[in-house]
């Protein structure tokens, strides 16, 4: 969901096999009460990976909105999806990465105006990538000291520190346990991890993190069964 000031925006995907799911998008201009039919967000494209892939966007300070995006087919690629028109049509720009397979960024804009997103590897590690100029283009991603095996993360930016939550686990393709809850006060160059929010066996894993009102609202879905939401107050 995604709010474009004159509407909600609802992303989803379509189909049966990952890499080729189709984008869709529902607005409502209720609040969220109702919903318009679905429509293609990108006509004719069966990618799997145009606008917010799993995790949000985010609107910067140009008002440009910035979709985290990527494709799993045959390689891994990592891109975000630029829209200057409200959303009503985007474009994709390239994030290279030699060493590494990187999938479902997330994002986040510091003080300064610039652009950051931590990504999902398949090399054991969170990777990451900068942009100077509102997200047009990005340096070569590079790996962080953030074990993480092979699954989803996700970041929000709250009272000016950033809040990740991940599967801190080394090993490609480990266990989807622990799941926990990370802080930065330094514009992401390092985390502290606050809180385990799952230790016991099991896969716990998807999360999704949002914040308001002092406090910061995680999904994330247990052993594939069901989803657990969690309050933290900051």
């Amino acid at each position: 969901m995604f709010d474009l000031g004159d509407k909600l925006a609802l992303y989803f995907k379509m189909g049966k096999e990952i890499p080729y799911w189709q984008t869709f998008v529902s607005y409502s201009f209720d609040e969220g009460e109702s919903f318009s039919g679905a429509e293609e967000l990108i006509k004719g494209d069966i990618s799997g990976g145009r606008g917010p892939v799993k995790n949000k966007a985010i609107k910067i300070k140009s008002n440009r909105i910035l979709a985290p995006a990527s494709t799993e087919i045959g390689s891994w690629k990592a891109f975000i999806d630029i829209s200057d028109n409200g959303g009503e049509s985007f474009r994709k720009t390239e994030i290279k990465c030699p060493e590494a397979g990187l999938i479902q960024p997330t994002l986040w804009e510091d003080e300064n105006g610039n652009i950051h997103a931590l990504m999902r590897s398949n090399k054991g590690f969170i990777y990451r990538s900068d942009s100077f100029d509102n997200g047009e283009t990005w340096c070569d991603a590079y790996k962080t000291n953030i074990p993480n095996n092979n699954s989803g993360i996700d970041l929000v930016k709250a009272e000016g520190k950033i809040y990740l939550v991940c599967n801190p686990v080394e090993g490609n393709w480990a266990a989807r346990s622990p799941l926990s809850l990370f802080v930065s006060e330094d514009n992401g160059e390092s985390f502290t991890k606050l809180i385990d929010l799952e230790t016991e066996m099991g896969e716990f894993s998807y999360p999704a993190i949002i914040s308001g009102k002092n406090t910061l609202y995680i999904t994330y879905t247990y052993n594939r069964k069901s989803i657990v939401f969690t309050e933290i107050n900051l």
